[in-house]
């Protein structure tokens, strides 16, 4: 028995399509800074304004580069957010050697660890969006 081509062009665009889908509308990539400067390896977090839904997440890279992501799929509904941003300094240590816990200082300002202290807001709208955060110090 022979299958229809169209059936296999069809069958082969459903599948690809569907490993590519995201149940969100929005993505957010962007680079964070401190005084001007790119600041990384640490985390940022997107909590919705109202606390609707889950808060999203990204890594952000030593160059200061995210990308967010809800429950391990990228993107993110589009609304208001509250931005937290962590960022502690990487210690040097020997092959085998680890840190202890609480003992890298923190980088970035106090303030933007927590959605009740931070200042950092943005709207996120349906589609791709570039968000930068800029944050300041009092020593910068």
């Amino acid at each position: 028995m022979q299958i229809p081509r169209n059936f296999v062009v069809m069958a082969c665009a459903a599948i690809a399509a569907g490993c590519n889908s995201s149940p969100y509308d929005a993505t957010v990539t962007g680079t964070v800074t401190l005084n001007g400067k790119p600041i990384g390896p640490g985390v940022i977090q997107f909590v919705p304004s109202g606390r609707s839904s889950n808060p999203s997440t990204g890594a952000i890279a030593v160059n200061g580069a995210y990308e967010l992501k809800t429950s391990n799929a990228v993107g993110l509904p589009p609304g208001a957010y509250d931005v937290t941003v962590a960022v502690y300094d990487q210690p040097v240590l020997n092959p085998g050697e680890r840190a202890p816990p609480g003992s890298a200082p923190l980088r970035t300002p106090e303030k933007y660890l927590s959605v009740e202290t931070t200042d950092l807001q943005c709207e996120v709208q349906a589609g791709a969006n570039t968000i930068d955060i800029k944050l300041t110090s009092d020593d910068g």
